[in-house]
């Protein structure tokens, strides 16, 4: 019993937290908190680096 019940505590324990933190971020603001995180990012150094470019 001693044995079982560490065993099953451990992956039981290990799902949930890892279950949990997808389903967050990615429900939460996921799509959302990265896209518009993500988005700006990209297109601030890009956009400077074109008009750099261009001048």
């Amino acid at each position: 019993m001693s044995g079982c019940d560490p065993s099953i505590s451990t992956p039981k324990v290990a799902p949930p937290p890892d279950t949990l933190r997808y389903t967050v971020p990615i429900t939460h603001s996921g799509p959302q908190l990265p896209s518009d995180t993500h988005t700006p990012t990209p297109i601030e150094p890009t956009s400077k680096n074109t008009i750099n470019t261009s001048s």
